[in-house]
């Protein structure tokens, strides 16, 4: 949050989630979802990354 903060973001959330369920991320779930939304002046931007951790990069 502090690096949104630093690019002049004003962040509204940041949850990682299970991928097919949107439940709450355990230490277990390799599937994953990033979903951050942040105000950029009067403008909020939403956005999502998906992650699946047994993949390589």
């Amino acid at each position: 949050m502090q690096q949104l903060e630093a690019a002049g973001l004003r962040p509204d959330y940041l949850e990682i989630r299970h991928a097919l369920t949107l439940r709450p991320a355990t230490a277990e779930d390799r599937d994953l979802v990033i979903l951050v939304a942040a105000f950029l002046g009067t403008t909020r931007l939403i956005d999502n990354l998906h992650l699946n951790l047994d993949t390589p990069v």
